[in-house]
């Protein structure tokens, strides 16, 4: 079993803030409560929340989903069946609130830089031993280490739910 119950007891014991602070690379990394762009992992009263998943504290209204539904998971932490549920209905409503044919993908990533890479990863299922070409759009007007993610390699020291670091544009596994 993956979760064991001392982990179980830790994720009925993590704040929300404190989730939404971990797992992920540097940019989430909180020095004196606020993260790489100067924003806390909780709603600012009045605070003008700008487009960029990473730039803006969360609204009151998401926040207060996610902990009911962070609340949920962690009251049922021994089963790793809970987050995929919870993550399919994410799904399952974004494709439905999109009007999506049937059987289309919806794919959840935690940034716009995290997304380049899924392109990458579906070209490489589809066309295995093929060489593959991204090309990135406006380069000066996206996220810092998309031009490493689009080439397949490392934006970030580190990486999500890894204590190893990385080298920041060495190729990542796949995409040598």
């Amino acid at each position: 079993d993956p979760l064991s119950e001392a982990a179980a007891t830790r994720y009925a014991s993590v704040t929300l803030g404190e989730l939404l602070s971990s797992g992920g690379d540097t940019r989430l990394f909180l020095k004196d409560g606020v993260n790489k762009y100067f924003c806390p992992p909780f709603p600012v009263p009045g605070a003008i929340s700008r487009g960029s998943c990473t730039s803006s504290p969360p609204t009151k209204l998401g926040y207060d989903n996610a902990k009911k539904v962070w609340d949920l998971i962690a009251t049922r932490a021994e089963s790793p069946a809970v987050v995929e549920t919870e993550m399919a209905a994410v799904r399952a409503r974004l494709a439905a609130a999109l009007a999506l044919p049937e059987g289309t993908a919806v794919v959840l990533a935690a940034s716009g830089t995290d997304a380049e890479y899924v392109p990458l990863a579906v070209a490489r299922e589809l066309h295995p031993s093929c060489r593959i070409t991204s090309l990135l759009a406006a380069a000066e007007e996206v996220g810092s280490g998309c031009t490493e993610a689009c080439a397949g390699a490392y934006f970030d020291p580190s990486v999500p739910y890894s204590s190893e670091k990385r080298v920041k544009g060495a190729k990542m596994s796949g995409f040598e």
